[in-house]
Protein backbone atom coordinates (compact mmCIF):
# COMPACT_ATOMS: atom_id res chain seq x y z
CA UNK A 1 0.00 0.00 0.00
CA UNK A 2 2.72 2.47 1.06
CA UNK A 3 4.49 1.47 -2.14
CA UNK A 4 1.63 2.38 -4.65
CA UNK A 5 1.05 6.15 -2.35
CA UNK A 6 4.79 6.86 -3.14
CA UNK A 7 4.56 5.54 -6.95
CA UNK A 8 1.12 7.63 -7.35
CA UNK A 9 2.22 10.53 -5.26
CA UNK A 10 5.36 11.21 -7.24
CA UNK A 11 4.16 10.32 -10.35
CA UNK A 12 2.08 13.16 -10.02
CA UNK A 13 4.36 15.53 -9.33
CA UNK A 14 6.71 14.41 -12.36
CA UNK A 15 3.97 14.96 -14.67
CA UNK A 16 3.43 18.36 -13.36
CA UNK A 17 6.85 19.40 -13.78
CA UNK A 18 6.72 17.67 -17.42
CA UNK A 19 3.70 20.00 -18.01
CA UNK A 20 5.55 23.13 -17.26
CA UNK A 21 8.68 22.16 -18.92
CA UNK A 22 6.68 22.01 -21.83
CA UNK A 23 5.26 25.06 -21.64
CA UNK A 24 8.22 26.41 -20.56
CA UNK A 25 8.27 28.64 -23.61
CA UNK A 26 4.85 30.40 -22.57
CA UNK A 27 6.37 30.75 -18.81
CA UNK A 28 9.26 32.29 -19.63
CA UNK A 29 11.68 30.07 -17.54
CA UNK A 30 15.29 31.04 -17.40
CA UNK A 31 17.89 28.25 -18.25
CA UNK A 32 18.56 27.65 -14.62
CA UNK A 33 14.72 27.26 -14.03
CA UNK A 34 14.63 24.70 -17.22
CA UNK A 35 17.28 23.00 -15.54
CA UNK A 36 15.97 22.79 -12.08
CA UNK A 37 12.48 21.49 -13.79
CA UNK A 38 14.20 18.65 -15.37
CA UNK A 39 15.79 17.85 -12.21
CA UNK A 40 12.29 18.08 -10.39
CA UNK A 41 11.23 15.83 -12.92
CA UNK A 42 13.95 13.15 -12.99
CA UNK A 43 13.66 13.45 -9.02
CA UNK A 44 10.29 12.72 -9.09
CA UNK A 45 10.49 9.57 -11.62
CA UNK A 46 13.56 8.33 -9.40
CA UNK A 47 11.08 8.09 -6.51
CA UNK A 48 8.92 6.48 -8.97
CA UNK A 49 10.63 3.45 -9.68
CA UNK A 50 11.87 3.32 -5.98
CA UNK A 51 8.35 2.83 -5.05
CA UNK A 52 7.87 0.13 -7.93
CA UNK A 53 10.84 -1.67 -6.74
CA UNK A 54 9.87 -1.72 -3.57
CA UNK A 55 6.24 -3.19 -4.59
CA UNK A 56 8.13 -5.49 -6.78
CA UNK A 57 10.52 -7.02 -4.01
CA UNK A 58 7.24 -7.08 -1.57
CA UNK A 59 5.00 -9.33 -4.05
CA UNK A 60 8.31 -11.45 -4.86
CA UNK A 61 8.84 -12.16 -0.62
CA UNK A 62 5.26 -12.26 0.12
CA UNK A 63 4.88 -14.82 -2.70
CA UNK A 64 8.50 -16.99 -1.77
CA UNK A 65 9.44 -15.82 1.75
CA UNK A 66 7.06 -14.02 4.00
CA UNK A 67 9.22 -13.41 6.94
CA UNK A 68 11.08 -11.57 4.39
CA UNK A 69 9.34 -8.95 3.69
CA UNK A 70 10.22 -6.41 5.40
CA UNK A 71 13.25 -6.14 3.05
CA UNK A 72 10.73 -4.00 0.91
CA UNK A 73 11.11 -1.42 3.45
CA UNK A 74 15.20 -1.40 3.05
CA UNK A 75 14.76 -0.28 -0.85
CA UNK A 76 13.47 3.26 0.46
CA UNK A 77 17.54 3.51 1.76
CA UNK A 78 18.42 4.26 -2.16
CA UNK A 79 16.58 7.69 -2.19
CA UNK A 80 19.74 8.88 -0.65
CA UNK A 81 21.91 7.54 -4.14
CA UNK A 82 19.11 9.00 -6.23
CA UNK A 83 19.55 12.30 -4.04
CA UNK A 84 23.15 11.90 -4.23
CA UNK A 85 23.54 11.85 -8.41
CA UNK A 86 21.00 14.19 -8.67
CA UNK A 87 22.72 16.57 -6.59
CA UNK A 88 25.79 16.04 -8.52
CA UNK A 89 24.68 16.52 -11.95
CA UNK A 90 22.47 19.89 -10.54
CA UNK A 91 25.55 21.61 -9.59
CA UNK A 92 27.53 20.24 -12.16
CA UNK A 93 24.30 21.63 -15.04
CA UNK A 94 23.98 25.05 -13.10
CA UNK A 95 27.43 26.30 -12.84
CA UNK A 96 27.93 25.50 -16.83
CA UNK A 97 24.72 27.40 -17.38
CA UNK A 98 26.07 30.32 -14.79
CA UNK A 99 29.47 29.83 -17.03
CA UNK A 100 27.86 30.08 -20.53
CA UNK A 101 25.55 33.06 -19.42
CA UNK A 102 28.32 34.97 -17.52
CA UNK A 103 25.59 35.89 -15.35
CA UNK A 104 24.94 35.43 -11.85
CA UNK A 105 22.19 32.55 -11.32
CA UNK A 106 18.54 33.67 -10.81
Amino acid sequence: IYGAGVVATFAILAAMYAHAYRIRAALELTPIEVLDTRVQIYRNLGFVAIGLVSILVAGITARFAPQQVGYAGLVYFSIGIVEWILGEYHARMRKRIISTAGTSPA
